[in-house]
């Protein structure tokens, strides 16, 4: 390499890394710091206004998501192998005892086969609906915006029908009450 050539790479080299620092100067001065842009409260892919469904329920009767109409209604996907399902089922179960009486229902919808789902809902006291779904399950989540069908996957729907949050990972108790209670006291859904 000939002395001009190096001298064009090191001033090359040097005038890349002025500007890489400059840029990144700018980037994280207070005064042009990046804003995390506010994403929507649920996915795109959730549609607006529940998507009805019918599915046989633990007590073997047939339901349809139809039947809970007028209530603000917590549409939770599970399944028993699901560790994330199982941590967050009992304040499921506390929530639905906490808000008896209201215009609310929980209702889960098990990915699983109907023994394994009957010892675990005995076993940690669930008294409110449960419907059967195993692989047909993967078809209503996608409806409702889960295209991964990643478990657990819950859906809070408005009295209206409107469908107002969506959340892909494990929820709590808190979570929920934040979003139901303000729903069930009459203020504006969004």
């Amino acid at each position: 390499m000939s002395r001009t050539q190096t001298i064009l790479l090191y001033t090359g080299v040097a005038l890349l890394s002025l500007s890489i620092g400059l840029l990144t100067a700018h980037w994280i001065s207070k005064d042009n710091a990046y804003q995390v842009p506010k994403l929507p409260t649920k996915p795109v892919d959730v549609p607006d206004m529940r998507v009805d469904f019918t599915l046989q329920g633990l007590d073997g009767e047939k339901h349809s998501l139809s039947e809970w109409d007028g209530k603000v209604i917590l549409l939770n996907f599970w399944a028993v192998w699901c560790p994330p399902c199982r941590k967050e089922m009992p304040d499921f179960v506390e929530l639905h005892k906490e808000l008896s009486g209201q215009p609310f229902e929980v209702i889960g919808v098990a990915i699983d086969r109907a023994e394994a789902v009957q010892d675990f809902v005995d076993e940690i006291g669930v008294e409110y609906p449960i419907l059967l779904a195993e692989l047909e399950g993967l078809k209503i989540m996608q409806s409702y915006g889960n295209q991964l069908t990643t478990l657990p996957y819950t859906v809070i729907i408005g009295r209206d029908g409107k469908v107002i949050e969506a959340f892909r990972t494990e929820v709590n108790k808190q979570q929920m009450l934040d979003i139901i209670q303000p729903l069930l006291d009459g203020s504006p859904q969004s």
